[in-house]
């Protein structure tokens, strides 16, 4: 695998990103993983097929996060290209309206309230485990979707590319499956992001194809 050398780059052209590279024990393995590293308010998991978080998508989450006075489970974006047989979504006329599950590409957590969980199931590898963490959240707070924050989901986008160095070009847009790379199960960035005194946690990219 040449994940090492990826690495190297990106660490050579951002420092303040930290990459961790772990067995592959399932999505919800890598998330809780990168979740205990967060020392901030907030983090989110993202996955690299997803386009559209930018930082002011973070500053409308944190911003809806303290309208619900921190009183959620989960919040996440609205999907624009999202196929409405299989992903159901709120009505756009509400800025943050309660939906009772959130897909698992993109999800903003309190770090508090996602403690109190329990995080995601590990015993559950890839797939629906998104629908049982929240469904276990709801007796705690609920989850909601904001729909301010807009995203385009490429749902198991892979890129086949042969160099490091078109890897760290594409990066934000390769998925790595398990039969691609048994060692690596996600890739968390955590950049600090600082407005008006405020940080935000920049999160994770997790890149096991969905």
């Amino acid at each position: 695998s040449n994940d090492l050398n990826l690495k190297n780059l990106i660490e050579q052209n951002y420092p303040l990103i930290d990459i961790f590279l772990i067995n592959n024990k399932g999505y919800g393995n890598a998330a809780n993983y990168g979740s205990r590293l967060v020392d901030t308010e907030y983090f989110l998991i993202s996955n690299p097929d997803v386009k559209g978080i930018i930082k002011s998508s973070l500053i409308k989450f944190v911003k809806a996060a303290k309208k619900l006075d921190n009183k959620f489970s989960a919040l996440g974006p609205r999907y624009l290209n999202a196929n409405p047989k299989s992903l159901k979504q709120s009505q756009t006329n509400k800025h943050i309206s309660e939906l009772r599950f959130l897909s698992g590409a993109c999800m903003f957590f309190n770090k508090k309230n996602f403690d109190l969980i329990g995080g995601f199931d590990e015993n559950i590898f890839l797939y629906f485990e998104e629908n049982d963490l929240c469904k276990r959240s709801y007796k705690y707070y609920k989850n909601y979707q904001i729909n301010n924050v807009k995203v385009l989901h490429e749902a198991g986008n892979s890129v086949s590319i042969e160099s490091p160095e078109d890897q760290f070009d594409h990066w934000p847009l390769r998925s790595i499956s398990q039969q691609e790379d048994q060692n690596l199960s996600a890739l968390w960035a955590g950049p600090q992001a600082r407005d008006s005194q405020q940080s935000y946690d920049l999160g994770a990219q997790n890149r096991i194809a969905r």
